[in-house]
């Protein structure tokens, strides 16, 4: 598929061959999946090759030549590093330090990864059906609270008595995680009520969000902010997306409905501080623009509904 990118470019990021922000959709080529950090962007193509752009790349997607013979089936991206799954259940990983990456590390010892995301600096993932298992910081209890601020080695945070997780999201640090039953379960830092409850203190312990929610599908995470798309199709969001909610914190406290979407929403993803959502007139986007990651062809402060 053709994949068309915009928005801060800061670092190359945008695979354009160019260094300043895009305003309007440019196309990049023709890729199968895409995931973006702060300053770089991965891309599969159809045959499961894994290609980076970012400074290091000249600002262009060029294949990763440590992994060119491995087939890649999903792929995320965290802040400054990017995480991969291959054709045989093993994650691949790897860390951008001063603008470069180290070598990508095949992570033997996790068999059958299902999914995998990558928060601000902790990752999580499904390995095997049904456990839930994370790395890294764990300083707002974002990796289920074990009392250690840094987590270096693979640890199990939960794991279901029957069937697998649906979908796993890592925000700046906070964690979302939808069960078999489309239940939605978050734990981490909760200051701007990204949890989806009132309390605004860390959370440890993975809490269910209120009953009242229908069955998830798929979840999403920003930096202080959720979103979340269930079985018939509908957005809900909670938290902050930072000067485009209303400012009163006690009004983003539950998960409520998202305005100004036709019909059944098919897809939705968070970025930091601007969220995307696909109905059935297209892709829509909100919140933060001023680098011009809205599309609008403008820079613009804030965007509080969803416009094409």
């Amino acid at each position: 598929e053709m994949m068309l990118g915009f928005g801060a470019n800061t670092h190359g990021q945008l695979g354009l061959g160019t260094m300043t922000d895009q305003l309007t959709p440019a196309r990049i080529g023709r890729y199968k999946t895409i995931a973006s950090g702060v300053s770089f962007s991965i891309a599969t193509n159809e045959n499961g090759t894994l290609y980076l752009s970012s400074k290091e790349t000249s600002n262009v997607f060029e294949p990763i030549d440590e992994v060119k013979d491995e087939f890649f089936e999903k792929i995320v991206a965290g802040e400054h590093n990017w995480a991969a799954i291959d054709s045989e259940g093993i994650l691949w990983t790897c860390i951008q330090k001063n603008g470069v990456f180290n070598i990508p590390k095949r992570m033997t010892e996790l068999e059958d990864v299902r999914k995998v995301a990558c928060g601000k600096d902790f990752t999580l993932i499904e390995a095997p059906a049904g456990v839930l298992k994370g790395w890294g910081s764990d300083e707002y209890l974002q990796l289920g609270g074990i009392g250690s601020t840094n987590v270096p080695s693979v640890i199990e945070i939960a794991e279901m008595e029957e069937g697998e997780f649906t979908d796993l999201a890592a925000g700046s640090s906070h964690s979302l995680v939808v069960d078999s039953s489309g239940s939605i379960f978050t734990g981490g830092l909760n200051s701007r009520c990204q949890l989806g409850d009132s309390h605004m203190v860390p959370q440890g312990k993975f809490t269910e969000l209120p009953r009242y929610l229908p069955q998830i599908k798929q979840v999403a995470a920003g930096e202080n902010y959720s979103i979340a798309l269930d079985v018939k199709g509908k957005v809900w969001y909670w938290g902050c997306l930072k000067h485009v909610q209303t400012p009163k914190v006690e009004d983003r406290q539950l998960p409520r409905g998202l305005a100004n979407i036709s019909g059944r929403c098919a897809a939705i993803a968070a970025g930091r501080h601007h969220a995307a959502v696909l109905d059935e007139e297209g892709y829509k986007f909100w919140g933060t623009g001023t680098s011009g990651q809205l599309g609008q062809g403008e820079s613009v402060q804030t965007v509080t509904t969803p416009v094409l």
